[in-house]
């Protein structure tokens, strides 16, 4: 028994205090950790009003090992819905999933859309429509000729990008799982 709390009392504070992987450097007092974690959900929730008690990221922040009380219900992501800009160009990306945008151009990818407005007047924007936007084809290169240049979801519309790649599969039923794929 003597052994095994020697050996608890070399672990780092942050994880003495039952967290994973806290990513605290070791030295810094479990006090401290939690102060800090606590003044960043307290600003991530002036940030983001709408999400209420923002039990995301008191989960993500782990408050829970910090002894502080969880919010009572887990907050949800809602896509901004506010109207797109008026009086300037508004290009779309069309996600794999989406259909035909409501106006203006659409595009295939956010570069191609990126590449197109820097012939036009600023400032524009560029709306992702619903759906996964891959830009596996490297990272998106902005400058300064892209000053003005707004990239956003539609008005509503869950728009995701992802540095991954698009999979096609298809996938059977397995009898050796019991209705496994």
């Amino acid at each position: 028994m003597e052994r095994m709390l020697a050996f608890l009392a070399l672990l780092p504070m942050a994880a003495s205090a039952g967290m994973v992987h806290s990513g605290t450097p070791d030295g810094v007092p479990e006090s401290a950790d939690c102060a800090i974690r606590s003044a960043a959900w307290e600003y991530g929730k002036k940030l983001q009003p709408r999400r209420g008690g923002f039990k995301s990221l008191y989960d993500a922040l782990q408050l829970g090992a910090c002894g502080m009380p969880a919010p009572g219900s887990m907050d949800e992501w809602a896509p901004p819905a506010d109207a797109l800009p008026s009086g300037q160009h508004v290009l779309f990306v069309e996600a794999l999933s989406a259909g035909t945008p409501p106006n203006g151009d659409a595009y295939a990818s956010i570069a191609a859309a990126v590449a197109a407005s820097r012939a036009l007047p600023k400032p524009l924007t560029i709306a992702l429509r619903a759906g996964t936007h891959f830009v596996a084809g490297g990272p998106l290169q902005l400058g300064p000729e892209d000053s003005g240049l707004t990239i956003r979801n539609a008005p509503g519309e869950r728009a995701a990008v992802s540095g991954g790649h698009a999979l096609t599969t298809n996938w059977k039923a397995s009898s050796a799982c019991d209705g496994g794929f």
